[in-house]
């Protein structure tokens, strides 16, 4: 009884191992068939994906033949997915897949591997295909009108070829530009008339940003002055507040214009998009003044303008502006007198190695200069002269 019994055992044993190896066999490829198709369609989720970053970045720009044929490589491989998709999930009962696994001469498996060795390569290609085209600069929209064509006001003087270049920049495919020079040279007049002519001469910017860099500036610093200009509200934490920013200005175009930089500032943090430049028919652009050409560089300015300090005929045409032709030209005396204030002037600009000195000893030179004509006048250039060389004196 004990033998037939352990025989019996032995029987279904070896029949159960039987069972689990040929139904093993067979459901290892069905197993296999289901695992290749996940892998396919989350490879399709990817490139398609993919697809949408590089017609965003693509967007306004003149579409070239070979994203047009990646395009092409995408539907079609998009399709076969589908297809491959389909005769997966037509089977949903193990005896009607594995009839199919049978039947068919192409296993469900076997087409999801390659396909989705196609959809990789398409991949690889895409992914190469967006790099290029972000490492490629792209130039903006044209100027509405070229700087020297701008009506400005002669205040602008000497600062005019400097507001030039800075406006032609806008233009151009450069991402960032360096204004720099001795403090003092005119660096903020010129992001300020930028600020204000930007809308005449490159309408394409939504928002034109002039911020201050202090030397003690920091990322919450900057996050304010964003804050404010924008008209956002303020968040909680840093990186919350650089996400706002980030999500107002990620489709929009901008300039913004950072003065009084003294070192590296980390735009990202503070919640600017980057990269800078034309992305996705957006344009993005900076401009850095500092007093260092170093900071500009390290900001990422390639492009940069060097301030010099005023040349003694601009200082003469501001003069004669301030003082008036009348009050200059009408005695010798005075003209002679004139002339000495600006000789002094660029003297204490190049001893000083700043502008600030002159525009202020002009200014003050200036308004003596009308009083004593106005009133005084057989003392005319009394105060000015003691001026000047008091001025000379402490210069010394």
């Amino acid at each position: 009884m004990e033998m037939q019994l352990a025989a019996v055992l032995a029987t279904l044993a070896l029949g159960g191992a039987l069972v689990v190896l040929f139904f093993g066999k067979w459901w290892q490829p069905l197993a296999d068939g289901d695992k290749r198709v996940k892998e396919l369609d989350d490879a399709v989720e990817a490139l398609l994906q993919l697809r949408a970053d590089v017609l965003k970045q693509l967007d306004g720009a003149p579409e070239p033949e070979q994203p047009r044929a990646w395009m092409r490589r995408v539907q079609d491989a998009q399709d076969e997915v589908a297809s491959v998709k389909a005769r997966h999930d037509a089977g949903q009962l193990y005896v009607v897949r594995l009839l199919q696994y049978f039947l068919t001469t192409g296993p469900v498996a076997g087409l999801a591997e390659k396909q989705l060795k196609i959809v990789r390569a398409i991949q690889e290609q895409g992914v190469a295909l967006l790099e290029a085209a972000l490492a490629a600069p792209q130039a903006p929209p044209p100027l509405l009108l070229q700087p020297e064509e701008l009506e400005l006001p002669p205040e602008t003087g000497s600062a005019r070829p400097y507001l030039n270049e800075a406006l032609g920049f806008l233009g151009d495919c450069d991402a960032a530009l360096g204004v720099w020079g001795a403090g003092g040279v005119g660096k903020t007049t010129v992001l300020k008339w930028v600020r204000d002519v930007c809308g005449r001469v490159a309408p394409f910017f939504d928002h034109v940003l002039l911020l201050a860099a202090s030397r003690d500036c920091t990322v919450a610093k900057l996050q304010k002055e964003v804050v404010a200009v924008l008209g956002l509200r303020d968040a909680p934490t840093e990186q919350a507040q650089a996400a706002g920013i980030l999500s107002f200005l990620r489709d929009k175009s901008f300039l913004l214009l950072l003065d009084g930089v003294w070192e590296r500032l980390d735009l990202e943090r503070v919640g600017i998009p980057q990269p800078l430049g034309v992305v996705a028919g957006r344009v993005r652009k900076v401009v850095v003044a500092s007093r260092s050409e170093a900071v500009c560089a390290d900001m990422g300015c390639r492009k940069k303008i060097k301030m010099e300090c005023m040349s003694e005929d601009d200082a003469w045409s501001l003069f004669e502006a301030n003082a008036g032709e009348e009050a200059i030209r009408g005695d010798a005396q005075i003209s002679t007198l004139a002339r000495q204030v600006i000789n002094h002037s660029i003297y204490l600009c190049l001893l000083w190695k700043t502008r600030i000195c002159s525009f202020f000893f002009l200014s003050v030179s200036c308004f003596l200069l009308k009083q004593e004509c106005r009133f005084c006048g057989h003392r005319r250039g009394a105060s000015v002269l003691a001026f000047v060389h008091m001025e000379m004196g402490h210069a010394q």
